[in-house]
């Protein structure tokens, strides 16, 4: 049976409802045919130029990224555009963003999942997730914690004033959940924060960064592509973090 990139969304959209979607987001559908046949696709965080060129390499002829390829008003389309790259050979994209990251079994489930959380549940928000840790840890371990279980190179973090045992979490940007959720959680995680988001709490805060909140979905999506769908080839588009991180070393005055 030939599967296409409608029969794909469809899919998709039972997972991620387009309804769960932010206003101002895009998703769905963004370059392409909905009637293309598919026998590959490449999942990625990142619509990036890199994942286009691994998309041909593998053959696809669709690129399911959680940002989207798309996003704001373009008024126009240069070669090095992976919207240009994608029309140019052919390849069908599909972005779930703000819809997967609030959907059962998300970004945020997957980041829950990340850091090891238990008994998770959806915060009043719908999109930020809540749970807790087996056992408290003091603030600074539990910073560090969530550093080794993300593999980030370093976080941003405030301390808290008590031990954390409940966790409350949006993945990438997730200040404007943050708020309510600092009244009742230990502590908050999330991708990034601006300079005059970080409040003054008694939670403990940790910003562990865009990527390394959100790059665990990539796979988590692929592997239940494969299951619904045997006869595709689907592989994981190889990814790192766009920037990295430098540490003044101190002097230690021997």
């Amino acid at each position: 049976m030939t599967v296409t990139v409608k029969d794909i969304l469809a899919w998709l959209e039972t997972i991620a409802p387009p309804g769960l979607a932010e206003e101002w987001d895009n998703v769905g559908l963004l370059v392409g045919d909905a009637d293309m046949p598919v026998s590959g696709v490449l999942v990625s965080l990142d619509p990036s130029p890199a994942a286009v060129a691994q998309a041909v390499a593998m053959g696809a002829q669709l690129l399911i990224s959680h940002h989207p390829v798309i996003f704001d008003g373009r008024r126009r389309l240069p070669a090095k555009d992976p919207a240009y790259l994608l029309a140019r050979t052919g390849i069908a994209a599909v972005a779930a963003h703000t819809n997967l990251d609030a959907a059962a079994g998300g970004v945020n489930d997957v980041l829950a999942a990340r850091l090891g959380l238990l008994d998770v549940r959806p915060a009043a928000d719908g999109v930020s997730r809540v749970g807790r840790l087996s056992e408290p840890l003091p603030p600074a371990a539990f910073a560090a914690y969530a550093m080794d279980r993300l593999e980030a190179p370093a976080v941003q973090w405030r301390a808290g004033e008590r031990p954390v045992e409940t966790v409350a979490l949006c993945s990438g940007a997730g200040s404007s959940f943050m708020p309510p959720l600092l009244e009742t959680a230990d502590a908050f995680v999330t991708g990034e924060l601006k300079y005059h988001e970080w409040p003054a709490s008694s939670a403990t805060v940790v910003a562990a960064g865009h990527y390394h909140t959100e790059i665990w979905i990539a796979e988590a999506l692929a592997a239940r592509l494969r299951e619904a769908f045997p006869s595709l080839s689907v592989e994981t588009a190889k990814e790192s973090c766009p920037y990295g991180v430098m540490v003044r070393r101190r002097e230690t005055g021997e």
